[in-house]
């Protein structure tokens, strides 16, 4: 039987994803609206003509996807907040500084030298005064030694001038620019405390998100000011309120390398246990024939309240959207897992309506993804082993949900986070548990009581020690895996197989899956020699630093760095190198047959002016050079200024090469130089 027959919402979802896709990645300030009037009214014409027949049915779905298509096209088009006439940025010069009369729309973020503040946009000075707007934008505001405290729902009069958030310089980097966008904040601007003035007293936040924001100030400030350790501080913060900037990098590293990060984040796990313990607590009401709407009423009502405590945290909302109308689903039609799915395609369908582009949000796609392997593949697990032992059967219950929600989130974790964990299972069986008992020991901490602290400290550092004994690169967890967008799709299409060979047993399903798979490896036994074979210098621009790397096929060479810095600017980079062995080392020359590569700063080697090989210069660390230098640089054809020199002296190199007739490349303006050797 066609799959469309089992889940017939994914006929409805899948040309409107595409839709969205498309609109986003290729057309997206273009008006679809007039398209998708024109398809209704084919549709419409059709209705007239007899459907009976093969060819007038094909006609009739094609219209309706086209319908579709165009629709989450229209849906992405009425979304953009920059199609919208009151949008902060068509009324006001953007190149000029402008006076913006904003609020804080959560919780401020402190950086090392800045705050970080998410500014709601309510109008901008039009003459003499303010002209209703809307939109977002980030506000970085210089820390001063007697900061004020900058409160959510306050309202400032602020002066700036918004720059465009930078794109990426350096290849495979992390698109932060993209990141916004699709946020819908396209701006952000930097201010001192002289420059941001106190508007109102009253909020400018709606009553649900001031309540929600004041109780998550509350049950912050009650957290940080009891007797828990740092560590617990920032794991029961990130816990139970999402808040999670105090957690340092190498905790978050332990519990991303086995398995485990998702439990930092208030996110759709943290819903599902809420759901599960408010479903075991009220089951009582399942005696009665009626009661079943009680207990459907009062679990919604817990899983709100939970929004509400999280300030709206945005995927607790979606979380608590999805499992609302799955409640409701259930309520009303057979719990099995065809209804369950489609319900589940459902409430993806009607938050791609309000907000089309979470599609593209890393934690949408983990959580749907989870949830349909947790329904999908977790009752066919459980029939493969039964046990009357309850203990047993709670450790294979778990141990089949870990696993049903790692085989669908796979293709997701090996694009983005290129590393997978080998002790998952084992992992999140006890963390997970563990997790949701901090939850419950932290209630009492929040409303000021210490009996509970001397257990959630001694928790923590139990938790802490297990995950670090599997955070271990030889047994724990494999790490830079080459895995790239078509891998991608290679692996989802090959998933998908096989819940179609399980579901129906076809042999076409085995032949497709077997063909497919010699495909994909054949394809990746190209790439990786394309990548094995190749050499090439990288210059990478990261600000105040000097980082380059040498690829001799398959050895690489980094000069000394910061792991942040490798992490945020770099790591992708190095892994598309296909599992290159990497070394750090110092390096000032480099040599080939031919030309040569001479880096010039602090560590600089003698300048070989007579050097016929002296090809190109890297300049690095505001190393000057001299008119005197140019003059005996007869054979260097390329300058090369990296993000550690100062503008004023990549602005002085670049004069210097454009009066002696020597081209200059500078990564501030192009990004990374990279030069095939």
């Amino acid at each position: 039987m066609n799959v469309f027959s089992h889940i017939p919402f994914l006929r409805i979802l899948i040309p409107f994803l595409a839709g969205i896709s498309c609109a986003v990645l290729l057309f997206e300030n273009n008006n679809f609206t007039p398209f998708v009037f024109i398809i209704i009214s084919i549709i419409l014409f059709l209705f007239l003509f007899d459907k009976s027949s093969g060819i007038s049915k094909i006609i009739f779905l094609a219209a309706c996807d086209l319908f579709l298509f165009f629709f989450g096209a229209a849906v992405i088009q009425k979304k953009n907040v920059e199609n919208c006439n009151t949008y902060y940025a068509n009324a006001i010069n953007i190149k000029e500084r402008n006076k913006f009369l904003i609020t804080i729309a959560d919780l401020p973020l402190e950086k090392e030298k800045t705050l970080k503040l998410k500014a709601k946009v309510q109008g901008v000075l039009a003459g003499n005064k303010y002209k209703t707007s809307t939109g977002d934008f980030i506000v970085y505001l210089k820390k001063t030694p007697n900061q004020k405290r900058i409160k959510a729902g306050e309202q400032f009069v602020i002066e700036a001038k918004l720059l465009e958030p930078p794109s990426p310089l350096n290849p495979l980097e992390f698109n932060y620019k993209s990141y916004l966008h699709r946020n819908q904040i396209n701006h952000i601007c930097f201010i001192n405390e002289s420059e941001m003035f106190a508007a109102a007293t009253t909020s400018g936040l709606n009553v649900l998100q001031e309540w929600g924001i004041r109780l998550k100030e509350m049950i912050l400030q009650n957290i940080k000011t009891s007797d828990l350790s740092p560590e617990a501080v920032a794991i029961c913060s990130a816990l139970i309120t999402g808040y999670d900037s105090e957690i340092s990098r190498e905790i978050l590293d332990n519990f991303a390398h086995t398995g485990t990060l998702h439990v930092l984040s208030v996110s759709g796990l943290h819903t599902g246990l809420v759901f599960l313990t408010l479903s075991f607590l009220f089951s009582f009401f399942e005696i009665k024939r009626k009661w079943p709407v009680l207990k459907f009423i009062f679990i919604i009502s817990g899983l709100w309240l939970l929004a509400l405590i999280t300030g709206f945290a945005p995927p607790v909302t979606r979380a608590v959207l999805m499992f609302s109308i799955l409640g409701i689903g259930q309520l009303f039609f057979k719990n099995n897992a065809r209804n369950s799915i489609n319900i589940l395609f459902f409430s993806a369908f009607l938050l791609l309506l309000l907000d089309p582009y979470l599609l593209f949000d890393v934690g949408f796609q983990l959580s749907y993804s989870a949830v349909f392997g947790i329904i999908y593949l977790h009752p066919k697990f459980t029939t493969l082993i039964t046990t009357q032992n309850k203990a047993l059967c709670y450790l294979m219950n778990a141990s089949f949900t870990s696993l049903a929600a790692t085989i669908t989130t796979l293709p997701f974790t090996l694009l983005y986070f290129k590393q997978f964990p080998l002790w998952f299972i084992l992992c999140n069986l006890l963390i997970v548990p563990l997790t949701f008992v901090l939850m419950i020991l932290v209630l009492p901490v929040i409303f000021k009581l210490k009996f509970t602290i001397y257990i959630i400290n001694k928790l923590v550092v139990f938790m802490l020690g297990f995950i670090t004994w599997f955070n271990n690169p030889a047994i724990g967890y494999i790490d830079n895996i080459d895995f790239n967008s078509v891998d991608f799709i290679f692996l989802s299409i090959l998933l998908l197989l096989v819940f179609q060979i399980f579901r129906s047993r076809s042999y076409r399903s085995v032949v497709s899956f077997f063909a497919l798979l010699i495909i994909w490896q054949f394809n990746s036994v190209i790439q990786a020699y394309y990548a094995k074979s190749s050499s090439q210098f990288t210059t990478y621009h990261i600000k105040n630093k000097s980082i380059a790397s040498i690829k001799n096929t398959m050895f690489t060479y980094i000069n000394p760095h910061e792991k942040s810095d490798y992490n945020f600017h770099i790591r992708n980079h190095i892994i598309s190198f296909n599992h290159a062995q990497v070394y750090t080392k110092e390096f000032n020359r480099i040599q080939m047959p031919g030309s040569e590569i001479q880096i010039l700063g602090k560590h600089a080697l003698p300048f070989g002016v007579n050097n016929p090989l002296n090809k190109t210069i890297l300049i690095t660390n505001n190393y000057q050079l001299s008119e005197k230098s140019f003059l005996n640089l007869k054979n260097v054809q390329l300058v090369v200024c990296d993000g550690s020199n100062s503008y004023t002296t990549c602005l002085q190199t670049k004069k210097l090469c454009l009066k002696y007739g020597v081209n200059c490349f500078s990564t501030f303006e192009k990004g990374a130089y990279i030069k095939e050797i």
